[in-house]
């Protein structure tokens, strides 16, 4: 399930300071509520295909709080920042209980930016989990139990197809690992000017995860170009 505003970005509020801290290497990132991971999307020498792009795994882990009941209950708020610490822009990514949401973070940057020729080869993604059944307006309480994965094919893929492992692609080789710990505030991520200013994406979701449109519209070709 996906909205298409950062959960608390209407807020005018300005956290002072730079985003740090020391980043803690662990199997998963599901109980801090703040996280980050890297993303590639390399073209090949003729910029016709993908030969290395990036999906994330967003994976809430949390139960229905009563029997039969789905309601969004978390926010992960993405921020994409290029290999030169630019923000280019973030997006909101709504979890029901047990939800699988699998984000294409090239797709997603194509889209909403230059298209193909603009993406930046590698970067990371900054991500923010808001507790949506704890938080009032105004508020950001950060969530628990909510894990995030780094999904990286390699091979020949097509530029316009967000769905990676269809349309004729050629995958030679998938890398898996886990997103890792930041030890910082989360609100520090979602309330930093710089973020606060930065453009409301739509995350492109694939693999049918996308609660209620099953099957994503391809990059449109007038941004390819």
């Amino acid at each position: 399930m996906t909205t298409n505003k950062l959960h608390v970005s209407i807020i005018p509020l300005a956290v002072a300071g730079l985003l740090s801290g020391n980043i803690a290497t662990a199997d998963t990132a599901a109980d801090r509520g703040l996280m980050q991971c890297f993303y590639e999307c390399k073209l090949n020498a003729t910029g016709t295909a993908f030969q290395e792009q990036t999906t994330l795994m967003i994976m809430n882990g949390n139960q229905p709080p009563t029997a039969g009941a789905h309601p969004v209950t978390h926010i992960a708020n993405l921020v994409f920042i290029n290999g030169n610490e630019k923000v280019l822009g973030k997006a909101a990514v709504s979890l029901t209980p047990r939800d699988l949401d699998e984000v294409n973070v090239c797709a997603t940057i194509a889209r909403n930016t230059g298209g193909i020729a603009a993406l930046p080869p590698a970067g990371i993604v900054q991500i923010a989990i808001d507790d949506e059944l704890l938080s009032g307006p105004g508020q950001f309480v950060p969530g628990k139990g909510v894990d995030v994965a780094i999904k990286n094919p390699v091979g020949q893929m097509n530029l316009t197809n967000p769905e990676i492992f269809t349309g004729g692609n050629r995958i030679t080789a998938v890398g898996k690992t886990s997103c890792f710990e930041i030890e910082d505030e989360p609100a520090r991520l979602v309330f930093d000017p710089e973020v606060q200013a930065a453009p409301v994406w739509q995350p492109i979701l694939i693999e049918k995860t996308e609660d209620f449109v099953t099957t994503p519209d391809p990059i449109p070709t007038d941004v390819i170009n």
